[in-house]
């Protein structure tokens, strides 16, 4: 055999062994963080690429709807329901939902109802806005003492959860 039938030999083999790999992975590997899942970073002003990102998002995401939550928004309410309307409008059906959380209400980020509607979707997407107030949300701190230290709550782990599933977090 010459030098470059062994290295096309190889080659073929290394090809096969890969594409068999590759067939076999149902999901995403893991990455070092043990999360599967998929980040759809949008930046400020997307207006004229809007329809790109929200089609991204939704081609990523899992099983059920994609939860919108507004907190960085100074009008979170308001903006959640900009953005759902938005995403249904460009998926051509009611594929999103307005999650309640709120950098005033965090309580929310620990109510077993609130936290079951980040567990039943399969995306969540983030308004613009202050994004500390996404942690203010999510992560809020134990008390006034503890202002820097922000706890993960039960919010927190439903949105990591949905990643080490191998959902998608944008925004």
């Amino acid at each position: 055999m010459t030098r470059t039938q062994r290295k096309q030999t190889l080659l073929l083999t290394l090809a096969s062994a890969l594409a068999g790999a590759c067939a076999l992975m149902a999901t995403p590997p893991r990455t070092e963080t043990g999360l599967r899942g998929t980040l759809v970073i949008a930046g400020g002003a997307m207006s004229e690429n809007s329809g790109q990102v929200i089609e991204a998002l939704l081609a990523h995401r899992l099983p059920g709807p994609v939860g919108v939550i507004g907190a960085a928004s100074s009008t979170p309410d308001a903006s959640a329901r900009r953005a759902a309307a938005s995403i249904n409008e460009i998926a051509a059906g009611q594929v999103a939902i307005v999650l309640p959380f709120r950098a005033d209400q965090p309580d929310l980020a620990n109510d077993p109802r609130a936290v079951a509607m980040i567990e039943a979707c399969g995306g969540l997407w983030f308004t613009g806005g202050s994004q500390s107030r996404i942690l203010e949300a999510l992560r809020p701190s134990s008390s006034e003492a503890d202002a820097d230290e922000n706890t993960d709550s039960a919010a927190w782990h439903a949105c990591n959860e949905l990643l080490a599933r191998g959902g998608v977090i944008g925004g």
